[in-house]
């Protein structure tokens, strides 16, 4: 599921290693990937309006919508700054007053807590010219959609392991106690996907439909305590659109309304 394992797979060769039999299926684990058009499309009409700086994570700066990209945007000497945090947004924000600084919040629940502290940062500090246009998706809702879907033909999951890290084990028991589909929670070395395919042919052999961390050095049962309060404080689930998908119920997070 994750676009970082899918890294790994190539960087080695995972995929020639395996016997035909198995075959690994990417996706829809990038956050860039799965952003709909019209997001992009709506980001290239506010870099027409004046006055408004445009942050945002290098990643989206290539993203095609339907016309144009921020790279060609930022090339016609529109005001478009890469950054490596929400945070430096609110530094741009605070030395450049008579501007609108709007933050391009898109990722799962890894980058949804960074995101939170930025909203609840600006809002404590009453920073009036920062904003945040986001699209921030949650993972176990499309997983499970894509696992309903009765043409789906997936005989185990190699979990998130960076959105397992802030959410934990506990939201993804569902595969085993709905699906009974065996699943793995993997680190991202080379020898971490191999053990989690080893294990997944292993369920799969013996028809056992669990889920199993080997991620244990980061990912706790509860996931990271601080980080969910932050989201949960900021954040609500909401109903979203994903590239190629469609429409997917509670699949990611929209701003409370004490904070919009």
């Amino acid at each position: 599921v994750c676009g970082t394992h899918t890294t790994t797979i190539v960087k080695n060769g995972i995929k020639n290693l395996l016997p035909k039999n198995i075959k690994l299926i990417s996706g829809p684990g990038c956050p860039i990937c799965v952003t709909p058009t019209s997001y992009i499309d709506a980001i290239i009409e506010l870099t027409k309006i004046k006055d408004i700086i445009i942050s945002t994570f290098g990643d989206v700066m290539s993203v095609p919508g339907s016309k144009s990209s921020l790279k060609i945007c930022k090339a016609l000497g529109k005001d478009i700054r890469v950054i490596y945090s929400p945070l430096q947004a609110i530094e741009i924000a605070k030395k450049n007053s008579e501007k609108e600084v709007i933050f391009l919040g898109i990722g799962f629940e890894t980058t949804a807590p960074i995101i939170a502290i930025a909203i609840d940062k600006a809002k404590k500090e009453s920073i009036k010219n920062f904003s945040v246009f986001q699209s921030i998706k949650t993972m176990p809702s499309i997983i499970r959609t894509i696992l309903s879907d009765k043409n789906s033909k997936i005989n185990g999951l190699i979990c998130p392991g960076h959105v397992a890290t802030i959410i934990g084990v506990k939201p993804f028991e569902f595969l085993e106690k709905d699906f009974e589909i065996p699943s793995v929670i993997a680190g991202f070395q080379c020898c971490d996907v191999v053990s989690a395919i080893y294990l997944l042919m292993e369920m799969i052999n013996n028809k056992k439909g669990n889920i199993k961390n080997i991620y244990n050095r980061v990912v706790k049962y509860e996931g990271n305590k601080k980080a969910r309060e932050i989201i949960n404080k900021i954040f609500i689930p909401c109903n979203t659109i994903w590239r190629g998908l469609g429409n997917i119920e509670n699949s990611a997070l929209e701003i409370r309304k004490d904070y919009k």
